[in-house]
């Protein structure tokens, strides 16, 4: 489904938004993605770019329970396979109005890859009655990788009720270990608006995400060129945040403001699997049908019982019960597959 979403309109509301740091598979700073204890069994998380701290700057606390319903404005987040497995009428039920979901990345190999949890979110958010928008986190170093990402987003997403922007994001420039490293402002503004005008001929609404930081007095992209053609998603997080905070003090246009990383939100659980989760690995192909997941989540744990979603080409939800200190399968459900024909589909299962 095309967007056909009314630009002058939406430039007049702005959007206050939450960006999430808790989930399933939380960003490793500390041992290093590749580390043992790390327990995501995605084959992509090292060339994930979003599996590193790009963060300038930190922001406070806040409970979607408090946020404020105002005329004009939307509550929203954004998601990736890093929240896990997400309760999205629980997130609809905390005031969240809409939700920009990863839709892929370009791996800090060169490569592109589908987050693994895009269609579960889109058509599970969309399901709930929260409106959707996507973001594409790009590595692009010429304009001709950006427009493949673009021409890539737009194949990925058709069919889909995309409702919100369809957002370029590129961050990490200024780390030595990022692919995109020393490539020039010019170069940086060039693949952002080869992307944009792509989307954007495509029927969808484009828009630029980057910190307030990297915008002012065009630190690091051509804000006047991207400004006048394309929607702005800035991230600036005030010691109070909003509603106490009502507006950045970032003097640009924007459309988005982003004005936290601490964002709690029901629905979307802290992350046990970085605690309990090795001894889980592999253990849905006691199913014999399941086998190779991409990557799992421990949703729930106690020394007798746990609960653990792993995704394939299903998300499925295993109730483990300890047996003679052996993890053995209770119950087994598929809670999404790509043809809708077995979902919230009770599985039998014999020892």
């Amino acid at each position: 489904m095309r967007n056909y979403f009314n630009k002058r309109i939406f430039a007049f509301i702005t959007v206050f938004f939450i960006l999430l740091a808790t989930g399933c598979g939380e960003k490793d700073t500390q041992s290093g993605a590749g580390s043992s204890d790390y327990a995501q069994s995605g084959q992509n998380d090292l060339a994930d770019p979003e599996n590193k701290d790009y963060k300038t700057e930190s922001g406070a606390e806040v409970d979607a329970e408090e946020l404020e319903v105002k005329k004009g404005k939307a509550n929203g987040i954004d998601v990736s396979k890093w929240q896990g497995l997400i309760d999205w009428k629980a997130v609809k039920s905390d005031g969240i109005d809409f939700a920009i979901i990863r839709i892929g990345f370009r791996g800090e190999n060169g490569e592109i890859y589908k987050d693994d949890c895009a269609d579960y979110n889109i058509q599970q958010a969309h399901k709930a009655g929260v409106l959707v928008g996507i973001y594409f986190f790009s590595t692009a170093m010429t304009t001709a990788e950006a427009k493949e990402e673009a021409e890539w987003t737009v194949s990925a997403i058709e069919g889909y009720p995309i409702s919100y922007p369809v957002v370029y994001d590129c961050e990490g420039f200024l780390n030595p270990e990022s692919r995109v490293y020393g490539i020039s402002n010019k170069q940086r503004t060039d693949n952002a608006v080869t992307f944009l005008e792509y989307v954007e001929a495509e029927g969808y609404e484009g828009m630029f995400y980057a910190a307030k930081s990297e915008l002012e007095n065009s630190a690091y992209w051509d804000t006047e060129r991207i400004e006048k053609d394309f929607m702005v998603w800035v991230a600036r997080y005030p010691d109070r945040p909003y509603p106490n905070t009502a507006a950045p003090d970032y003097s640009g246009k924007y459309s988005m403001w982003q004005y936290t990383d601490k964002g709690a939100v029901r629905g979307i659980k802290g992350n046990l699997t970085l605690k309990y989760g090795k001894q889980f690995e592999g253990l849905e192909e006691q199913t014999n049908m399941l086998s190779n997941s991409r990557y799992y989540k421990v949703l729930s744990y106690s020394k007798s019982k746990a609960k653990v979603f792993y995704v394939s080409d299903t998300g499925d939800v295993i109730t483990f019960i300890k047996a003679k200190d052996v993890w053995e399968i209770e119950e087994w459900k598929t809670v999404w597959s790509k043809s809708g024909s077995a979902d919230s589909f009770y599985w039998p299962y014999y020892r």
